[in-house]
């Protein structure tokens, strides 16, 4: 795999940054995986859940950001709006 330019990946952990703060505030945890050379993400998880890892770029180059699950479907454009998503796949019955 291709290392990223250090701006996109620097958006990529900027978003899930903020992603995490918004999984924070629903009471969920957010670790930040920031490997040399891969692709970063963030890995959700809650008490007692399944945990996912998530992902944030653009849909296509030059186009606006998604999260996007591990399995490359799109979640959202905003952060609160995807952890809101987020927490209700994994565990509907805390919502």
């Amino acid at each position: 795999m291709n290392a990223l330019p250090l701006i996109q990946r620097a958006e990529m952990i900027a978003r899930l940054e903020a992603l995490e703060a918004e999984i924070a505030q629903l009471g969920w945890n957010g670790r930040l995986y920031t490997p040399s050379g891969r692709t970063p993400s963030l890995l959700v998880s809650g008490a007692a859940t399944l945990r996912e890892h998530i992902y944030s770029q653009p849909r296509v180059k030059g186009a606006a950001w998604f999260y996007w699950w591990s399995w490359a479907e799109p979640i959202a454009c905003d952060a609160a709006e995807a952890a809101s998503i987020i927490t209700s796949v994994l565990c509907p019955d805390e919502q």
